[in-house]
C-alpha cells in the first residue's frame, strides 16, 4: 500500500498505544521510506517505521 506519510504515522501511533494527540512523537516519514506492518493472529503489528530503502 502506498500512502501519505500522515496517515501512516496516525495509524502506527494507534498500533503503539499513542493517543491521536501524541502522535507527533513518531516522526512523519520522508518521502520513499517504508514503514511495514505485519499482520499477526491477535491483529496488526508494527514490524519497522519510517525506515529508508536499503538500510
Amino acid at each position: 500500500m502506498v500512502t501519505h506519510g500522515g496517515a501512516i504515522r496516525a495509524y502506527a501511533a494507534d498500533l503503539v498505544g499513542l493517543s491521536f494527540d501524541n502522535r507527533s512523537h513518531l516522526a512523519l516519514p520522508g518521502n520513499t521510506e517504508v514503514s511495514h506492518i505485519r499482520v499477526a493472529a491477535h491483529g496488526p503489528v508494527l514490524s519497522s517505521y519510517n525506515m529508508r530503502p536499503g538500510r
